[in-house]
């Protein structure tokens, strides 16, 4: 309620705001609510805009304006707007009045970066011509939530209001992910129903069978005598309530609490994981997920501004084949020490870089040293295009009005700029359709005609010019795999500049190919006109539209020359990745780079290293990659594949793509941007064009939370496509085997659509691995939804990333402390704090339960009403919720410097069906200790007096809440000052609330009450003095003790012989004394370092400590592995006859031998396996494990490399089939 009230005055503030309107032909000041779509808004500097808006007029030059959008993506940098050239004229009241307009645009979305719509211009003011219809382009976009700045004023008109606006739609919370621990939980829930309903059914019939055996007990009133079976069915009713604290509703409330503060209090406030240079704490968007922080098996990891800086340097370039700049960087010197090359930097010692981020040095070109270099006039192209083509835009440094501080929208354009501009070609202005460059003095100007955006399938951008000479040139860069696809045939300088960039991947530089064509005058009007107007004013399918006619023009390209830029290292990010990795946890890095610079990215940062076995995948023929993937996986499940520290595997892009088309649990959705170009431009007319433009009245309708798309599957027809077959594995199933072999994996040259489905291959298949992703760019956030976990990093590409995230952190490094200490404690105290509400609540439910066999089965509590209501709420909640969230098993520092304690909780072990049946087991002991020792020891008190029901009452209450708060202590396993106070505090406060509950009534008796008032409050005086005559009760005493402590020893000795005595069995040591044992012990002596290697002359078992083995989840298996015959799946009714050979090592797990019994193979489990079928023989049809419907069975004749087997020895495979089995020598 408050925080709903809290919103609404927010909302009513935000309401109240003013702004200026033009309305009757003059200027109203207005209330943001009376804003609506078509209005013309004037907008003063530093003032927010109303609504999303398309920008007119700016009181700017050419129609500049300048926006500031924290608060919708986070970045603090200014972004530069532009007014339509057509209106961006009119500055007056007046002349904004006399336009007759018609704007078009597509429905209401949550894409800050998109904007399709155009706008009709009627004959008037403006234009002679009837009408003309001009593209509104996102650049014109001003949207709700950003600020106007470093500009007098604005005009625009309203598209959008309120709830429409992009900032309102993208408002939505990120999707509700739930914890494997809350599933779990919600099972166990559902146990303890069905106990409860059994103890109820129980206890019902027991009634049942007590008034047929005792139809005239003096104690039942001859006129409510009922038949046995209604009075069990009144029963079920009563012993229903009784025992409704079976479950602990409280539980929820306790959990949830407990991890909030968790979020808030402890992960929010560490300063550790405080990012001091950019002021970015951590922040927890949900507190749902803190124990799953400590379950985690697979990272998945972007790298540009995740594993590195994001802060773009140009170190080196190639023109005509020859290589430029000086020195090198972190990756390159650990490639060079991998091969055993010690390479130093070759720049001179007393060299400095001259300004920051330009970190370019060789004397042939700096100094304009270049006019001496025999292909000058190359060099002079490259950096005239890279001064051209771009988007930036240059703005006066206000700290030094004589430098220029160029506004990019990405850190590559910005370097790219500001190194021409270093050496010598300045960009120095820009107009809306003009830019000028300064070299050597003279400026020249080239006016804009076209800019071809970048986009993630395009991986290129292009601007068409035209030189002060008249001539049109299209100048374009992006990847080389791209732009060398565009060239014309015949380049003399391809193969050295090839060379030249494979040199720059292995020292893990960023590199661009630049080139461009010039086009003939008369051929680019005609497509200027025809196509590209056309596909800039379309409203359906404009992306596509435009990229098909950007794909008629980026042909025939010359290679002008490549650029390198460094982005280094994050700080610490090596030995983050090696501790995670020896946590257990593998790491998958999904990055656009190309093969050889992440495979040296991938060593520079310890994900690969020399020791391990790495495997490359970068074949583009599926039929080659699918039977080069199944050898990989013969060798490693073999363990032939040579490594002494893991293996490693690198996937290509294509490759990548061909394993993802196989995958049927991601497959069926529209078209990806690249097959909608192809189809566009196959069936394209002679000219051109894309098909008729749309009627400007009709709009693009699109979900306003549109789903991501997944890739297209592989036809079926027969073209000679290899293509997975009915009852064939598929190809991501396989890829997938192989990976669960790997300790790292690098995929490269990947989309971000890729990224989220190699997420969602290993989420939705690998049966209970938690997985995590991280990355810090829009293009990450797809990837950071799909995992179990998502990880935002607050960045240079703003706060998209973090804000669609569960968890926001400033740097990588931060990932060790957040999951090694925070999800480690977090896992194991909300583990204990289940554990523990069951327990409780079972320990009180079970003594009403045997409370029910001695009071005749009335459904008689042996508890007061009043006094039991608050044993959740006052007496247990406290304790339990100190251990949440002061709790630690071992110090921060072991948390940190021994990673290998990370796998329990990847294991479970924590929190699982056998822990929770322990605690079961531990609640059932206690409760018959507190019940029975207090009954049979008050059969008669030392005076010779029956003892009264209420003693027993007490007693059994005491012992409960006195053994339940004493169970919080044992199972701390560091007691904080909290957690004294909220122990003893608990008990405590159980006699503070007896006393004052025992002479309640008597100022309420006395009290001038209405009768309804003094009916409620009457049962107070049946409690009158109770406790104080059982407390005055030396036995009462005597008989607490005495339970109390007989109900914990239990407990006791567990502890006790866990961290004291050495058990040398096989499994109870490693069950009852495990590593973390020894370091509670450890921690108490001084001077002991708690680093890995210190730590295992100490405790040797933390070697044992590993990740659990996962297997595929059942389904996955679509059939036998191997390639059968094109058949088709048979139906249920239907039989197919197939003979398989199966080549299988001893050990490897499915069948059993019928003799010894002694099995050698697991349901579910093909490790160790290769199949090849064929038609013939005959057999069974057998029941299939896996779905639960009759597949194609087999006579195996199975080949397995052991001495000990006999020829002909009978063995079963499942339950349902004898196989004979033939053994080979070989």
């Amino acid at each position: 309620m408050l925080t709903s009230q809290k919103r609404h005055l927010a909302d009513r503030q935000v309401n109240k705001s003013k702004s200026q309107a033009i309305r009757d032909g003059v200027l109203k000041e207005i209330l943001w609510s009376e804003v609506v779509v078509g209005d013309i808004l004037k907008v003063e500097q530093d003032q927010a805009f109303p609504a999303d808006m398309i920008c007119l007029v700016s009181s700017e030059l050419g129609g500049l304006c300048y926006i500031e959008t924290s608060q919708l993506d986070g970045e603090t940098n200014l972004k530069i707007r532009r007014s339509l050239p057509v209106t961006s004229d009119l500055y007056t009241v007046d002349s904004l009045t006399d336009v007759k307009a018609t704007i078009t645009c597509q429905q209401p979305n949550n894409q800050l970066y998109k904007f399709l719509g155009t706008i009709r211009m009627e004959a008037g003011v403006l234009i002679d011509e009837d009408e003309k219809t001009v593209p509104v382009e996102v650049e014109q976009i001003l949207l709700r939530g950003a600020v106007l700045k470093n500009t007098t004023h604005i005009f625009g008109v309203v598209v959008y209001t309120g709830s429409h606006t992009k900032l309102m739609m993208n408002s939505e919370e990120a999707p509700h992910k739930k914890s494997r621990v809350e599933i779990l939980t919600n099972y166990m829930i559902t146990i303890l129903f069905a106990l409860e309903v059994l103890v109820t059914v129980a206890c019902a019939i027991g009634i049942g069978v007590w008034q047929y055996t005792n139809p005239g007990a003096y104690y039942v009133l001859p006129g409510i005598i009922n038949s046995a079976v209604i009075t069990g069915l009144q029963g079920l009713v009563t012993f229903f309530i009784l025992f409704n604290n079976f479950i602990p509703i409280s539980l929820y409330v306790s959990m949830e609490f407990v991890k909030m503060l968790q979020a808030r209090w402890i992960l929010d406030k560490d300063i550790d994981i405080y990012y001091e240079p950019a002021d970015i704490p951590a922040s927890a968007k949900t507190s749902s997920l803190n124990e799953e922080l400590g379950q985690v098996e697979y990272i998945f990891s972007d790298k540009t501004g995740t594993l590195t800086q994001n802060v773009m340097e140009f170190l080196k370039f190639s023109v005509n084949g020859v290589e430029y700049g000086r020195g090198t960087t972190e990756i390159g010197r650990a490639a060079a020490k991998r091969n055993g090359i010690d390479l130093h930097d070759d720049r001179p010692l007393d060299w400095i870089p001259s300004k920051p981020g330009f970190n370019f040095y060789d004397e042939r070109i700096i100094d304009r040293a270049f006019v001496n270099e025999p292909h000058v006039l190359s060099i002079v192209k490259f950096f005239t295009l890279l001064a051209v083509c771009h988007t930036v835009i240059p703005e006066i440094d206000k700290k030094n009005p004589n430098e220029l501080f160029y506004q990019a929208a990405s850190p590559d354009e910005g370097a790219l700029v500001r190194a021409a501009a270093d050496l010598g070609f300045v960009f120095k202005h820009r107009t809306p359709t003009s830019c000028t460059i300064e070299a050597d003095g003279v400026s020249e100007t080239y006016e804009v005609l076209n800019v071809l955006e970048f986009n993630s399938t395009r991986k290129r951008m292009s601007v068409i010019v035209r030189t002060q000479d008249q001539r049109i040139l299209l100048m374009t860069k992006g990847a080389d795999n791209v732009i060398f696809k565009l060239l014309k045939p015949g380049q003399p300088y391809l193969e050295s500049t090839q060379e030249n960039l494979r040199k720059f991947a292995e020292e893990g530089l960023r590199t661009l190919v630049c080139a461009q064509v010039e086009l003939d005058p008369i051929a680019y009007g005609k497509w200027n006109r025809d196509v590209f107007d056309k596909a800039n004013t379309s409203l359906t399918d404009k992306e596509e539209a435009v990229a098909a006619a950007a794909e008629e023009v980026e042909k025939n390209l010359t290679l002008i020359g490549a650029s390198a830029i460094e982005d280094k290292l994050q700080d610490g990010v090596p030995d983050t990745i090696s501790d995670l990795a020896r946590a257990g946890i593998k790491i998958w890095v999904l990055t656009g780079d190309k093969q050889e610079t992440a495979i040296n990215i991938g060593f520079a940062c310890a994900l690969l290293d020399n020791n391990m076995g790495i495997i490359v995948l970068n074949d583009s023929d599926r039929a080659s990659l699918k039977k080069e993937i199944r050898e990989k996986l013969d060798l490693a499940q073999r363990g032939l594949i040579e490594n002494k520290s893991g293996i490693g595997v690198v996937i290509d892009g294509s490759s990548l793509e061909l394993v993802l088309q196989s995958n049927e649990d991601v497959s069926s959705h529209e078209p990806t941007l690249e097959e909608k170009i192809q189809q566009r431009n196959t069936s394209s007319s002679p000219s051109g064009l894309s098909g008729p433009l749309e009627e400007p009245g009709e709009e693009d309708v699109q979900s306003p939370l549109p789903s991501p798309p997944t890739v297209t599957p592989l036809s079926n027809n027969n073209d000679g496509v290899d293509v997975d077959l009915p009852g064939e594995e598929k190809l991501a199933v396989t890829f997938l085997k192989l990976c669960m072999y790997c300790k790292s994996v690098i995929c490269c040259r990947v989309s971000p659509l890729q990224k989220a489905l190699v997420v969602k291959l290993v989420k939705n298949n690998l049966d209970g691995a938690i997985t995590l992703s991280i990355g810090d760019g829009a293009n990450d956030v797809s990837m950071i939804q799909a995992a179990h976990i998502g990880i935002g990093i607050s960045g240079q590409e703003g706060l998209q990333a973090a804000r669609a995230s569960d968890y926001a952190i400033g740097q990588f490094r931060y990932l060790k402390k957040l999951l090694l200490v925070h999800g480690r404690y977090n896992y194991r105290r909300i583990a204990r704090l289940i554990c523990y509400s069951f327990y409780k609540n079972l320990t009180l439910q079970l003594c009403q339960f045997w409370f029910v066999f001695y009071n005749a089965y009335t459904g008689a509590s042996v508890y007061d009403s009043l006094l039991l209501s608050l044993y959740n709420i006052v007496f247990t909640s406290i304790p339990i919720m100190a251990f949440g969230l002061f709790d630690r098993d071992v110090s921060i520092e072991a948390s940190m410097n021994i990673p290998q304690l990370f796998s329990l909780g990847q294991r479970g072990h924590y929190f699982d069906i056998r822990v929770f049946v322990g605690w079961l087991f531990t609640s059932a002991w206690h409760s018959v200790c507190c019940f029975f020792i207090p009954y049979y020891s008050l059969s008669t008190l030392y005076n010779g007096a029956v003892a009264e029901f209420s003693y027993l009452s007490y007693i059994v209450y005491t012992s409960v809440i006195t053994v339940v708060s004493l169970k919080v202590a044992l199972e701390s396993a560091s007691m904080t000052v909290f957690n004294y106070l909220s122990v003893y505090g608990s008990i405590l406060s159980w006699f503070v609330v007896a006393n004052v509950y025992s002479v309640l009534w008597l100022p309420i008796g006395k009290a001038p009450l209405s009768p309804s008032m003094f009916e409620f409050f009457s049962q107070l005086k049946y409690a009158y003095f109770e406790f104080f005559n059982a407390a005055g009760n030396p036995l009462f005493w005597a008989i607490c003790g005495i339970t109390i402590g007989i109900a914990l020893v239990k407990d006791l000795l567990t502890k006790s012989v866990v961290h004291n005595v050495k058990i040398n069995l096989p499994y109870v040591k490693n069950w009852l004394r495990l590593p973390y044992h020894v370091i509670q012990d450890t921690q108490r002596k001084k001077g002991v370092k708690f680093d890995e290697e210190s730590f295992k002359n100490i405790c040797p078992e933390i070697v044992d400590l590993k990740p659990p083995e996962r297997r595929l989840k059942p389904g996955v298996y679509l059939s036998l592995p191997g390639n059968p015959s094109p058949v088709e799946s048979p139906r249920e009714d239907e039989r197919t006859r197939l003979n398989a050979n199966v080549t299988a090592p001893y050990d490897s797990p499915l069948a059993s031998h019928r003799g010894s019994k002694k099995t050698l193979l697991q349901p579910l489990d093909f490790k160790g396996y290769s199949f090849s079928q064929t038609e013939g023989g005959q057999a069974e049809a057998l029941t299939s494990r896996l779905s639960g419907r009759s597949h194609s069975s087999s006579i195996l004749n199975v080949t397995i490399p052991s001495d000990n087997l006999e020829r002909d020895d009978l063995f079963s495979l499942g339950d349902e089939s004898n196989y004979s089995l033939a053994s080979d020598r070989d």
